[in-house]
C-alpha cells in the first residue's frame, strides 16, 4: 500500500498504511525507536514517522511571531487536509492495484473496472472502521522497541500526542506568553544586576545541556544580548545521541554573533564537535589553553563524548576516575593557574578543587552555586603550588532538558548563568600570580517548569583568597 510524505514548518512526516492481522497504530521517531498500540480491529496498520526537522525553516516560522490560536488552528486544517489527500491516495492506489486481478486472469472489459471498484471499497470499509472505533487510549499500555535507554521517554512521547493534546496546546500558549515577559523583564534589570559597563567589567554566558532544543538558543541569545555578554561557554549534551542528523542544531549556534566555547558532554560525540568546529565563532575545549577577554580557560570533553557517533552514553566509576586524575594532571601541567575550568559532569573535577577559582559544569539539569572554601592539607597532602577557594556554577539545563522535559508533570526548567568579572587594574604584589580578571558576580536565571514564573538570583562574589603551599617546595 502507499506511502506519502508531508511538510509543515520544517517537520516532515511519513505516512504509510500496510496489511495486518490485528490493526495497530505505530509512531516512529527516528533514530529513537517506535511505540505501537493496538488502536483499531481493521487488519490495517497506520504508520507515521518523524524522518527530519528542518531547524531552519522552524526558526525563519517562529521569527514571523504566530499567535497562538491561529498556529493550533492551522494545525488541525493541516491535519485535516492530510488526511484527505492521505485517503484519497489510499483509494487511488487500492483501484490500481485490484488491476493485477483480471491481468493474471486475462479477463477483460467489464471487469477491469469492477476489480478497481471492489478494490477502493475495500479499503474504504477498512478505513472507516478504523476512524469508527479508533481509540486512541490504547497508548496509555503501549508497546515499545528501539534504544532501550530512551524507552521511558518515547514511551511518554506516545501517551502524550493521543491523551495530553489539550494539555500540551494550553502549555505552549503559556510559553508564548512567559517568555516575552521574562525576556522583557530582564532587559529591565540586567544593568542594574552585578556592576557597571565602563569596561573594567564584562559578563559570560553559561549554558548547557541544551538537548536539542531549538527553543534554547532564542532564549540563550535573548538573554546574552541583553546582558552583552563578552562570550558564551557551553558545558556539553547539545544533543541527545551525538547523531549526524542532530547537527543542524549546530547551524543555529554558527549565527550567533558571540564567540562561543564548547565542552562536549556525554551525550555529544566526535560527530557533534567535528560540525560545531566549523564555525569560526565556534572554539572547541579539548585539552588546549584559551585565553578569552584576559581570561585563561581549560577545557575537557566528557569520556563517552570521545565515540565517533550515537552509542552508549554512560560513563563508568573507573573511566569518570581515570578522567578526573587525567584532568588534574592537565592542570597542574599549566604554566599558570587556569581562571575557568570547564567540563560537563561535576564528578570530572574532584581533583581539581582548590587548583582553579571557577569550575563550571551541568549534567544535574539543576541550576547551583557552591563554594568550596580552601582545602585542607589532607585533601592535597603532596601539594606544593598555593591552593585557593573553588566556585562550583552549574548551569543546569538551558534547553529544560529537551524532549525529557514532559516527563515531569511540573516540567523541567529553562535555566543559565550571567558571570560577571572585574579586570583588575591595581597588580597584585603576590609573586605566583599575576592580575587577572575576577568574578564578582553571578546570576542564576531560571524559568520554571510550569512556565509561570521566573526568577534571578544574584550572588556577590567576593575576592578569591590565596593559600600558602601546604607543603614547602623542595630546592
Amino acid at each position: 500500500m502507499g506511502q506519502a510524505t508531508y511538510s509543515w514548518h520544517g517537520f516532515e512526516v511519513e505516512l504509510r498504511v500496510l496489511p495486518a492481522t490485528t490493526g495497530e497504530t505505530r509512531l516512529r521517531l527516528v533514530p529513537l525507536g517506535e511505540v505501537k498500540a493496538q488502536t483499531h480491529k481493521a487488519p490495517i496498520v497506520l504508520v507515521a514517522s518523524l524522518e527530519q526537522i528542518q531547524i531552519d525553516e522552524i526558526q525563519k516560522f517562529l521569527k514571523s511571531s504566530p499567535k497562538p490560536q491561529i498556529l493550533e488552528a492551522e494545525a488541525k486544517q493541516k491535519a485535516r487536509e492530510v488526511g484527505i489527500d492521505f485517503v484519497l491516495r489510499q483509494l487511488a492506489l487500492s483501484g490500481l492495484g485490484a488491476l493485477i486481478a483480471p491481468i493474471i486472469l486475462r479477463v477483460k472489459g467489464r471487469h477491469y473496472l469492477s476489480a478497481s471498484a471492489v478494490g477502493m471499497t475495500a479499503m474504504l470499509l477498512m478505513l472507516w472502521g478504523i476512524a469508527a472505533g479508533f481509540d486512541g487510549k490504547a497508548f496509555q499500555n503501549p508497546t515499545y522497541t528501539g534504544t532501550l535507554k530512551q524507552a521511558p521517554w518515547v514511551i511518554q512521547f506516545g501517551r502524550d500526542a493521543f491523551t495530553k493534546y489539550e494539555v500540551l496546546s494550553q502549555k505552549l500558549k503559556t510559553v508564548a506568553g512567559n517568555l516575552n515577559i521574562l525576556y522583557g523583564r530582564i532587559a529591565a534589570v540586567s544593568d542594574k544586576i552585578g556592576f557597571d559597563n565602563t569596561g573594567e567589567t564584562f559578563r559570560v554566558l553559561h549554558v548547557s545541556d541544551i538537548h536539542n532544543n531549538p527553543a534554547a538558543i532564542s532564549f540563550l541569545r535573548e538573554v546574552a544580548d541583553q546582558f552583552k555578554v563578552a562570550f558564551i561557554i557551553d558545558t556539553g549534551d547539545l544533543t541527545d545521541f551525538g547523531s549526524p542528523p542532530e547537527t543542524a542544531l549546530v547551524k543555529e549556534i554558527g549565527r550567533l554573533p558571540y564567540p562561543y566555547l564548547f565542552v562536549a558532554g556525554n551525550h555529544d560525540s566526535q560527530t557533534v564537535m567535528d560540525a560545531l568546529a566549523k564555525f569560526s565563532n565556534v572554539t572547541i575545549l579539548n585539552g588546549q589553553r584559551v585565553e578569552r577577554e584576559g581570561l585563561f580557560l581549560l577545557g575537557v570533553p566528557n569520556p563517552a563524548a570521545m565515540r565517533p557517533g550515537i552509542g552508549s552514553v554512560d560513563v563508568s566509576p573507573e573511566e569518570m576516575e581515570q578522567g578526573a586524575v587525567a584532568l588534574s594532571s592537565l592542570v597542574k601541567a599549566q604554566p599558570q593557574m587556569p581562571d575557568i575550568v570547564a567540563v560537563h559532569d561535576p564528578k570530572e573535577t574532584a581533583w581539581i578543587i582548590g587548583r582553579t577559582p571557577l569550575i563550571l559544569c551541568g549534567h544535574m539539569h539543576r541550576e547551583a552555586i557552591e563554594i568550596r572554601e580552601l582545602p585542607s592539607p589532607s585533601e592535597h597532602p603532596s601539594e606544593t603550588t598555593p591552593l585557593i577557594r573553588t566556585i562550583i556554577c552549574n548551569a543546569g539545563t538551558t534547553g529544560a532538558a529537551g524532549g525529557r522535559y514532559f516527563e515531569k508533570d511540573s516540567g523541567v526548567p529553562f535555566s543559565c548563568a550571567v558571570l560577571t568579572f572585574r579586570r583588575d587594574t591595581k597588580p597584585v604584589q603576590v609573586p605566583f600570580r599575576v592580575p587577572r580578571p575576577q568574578l564578582r558576580a553571578i546570576n542564576l536565571i531560571v524559568l520554571d517548569g510550569t512556565l509561570n514564573q521566573y526568577s534571578i538570583r544574584h550572588t556577590d562574589i567576593n575576592p578569591t583568597p590565596l593559600s600558602k603551599p601546604t607543603v614547602a617546595a623542595q630546592p
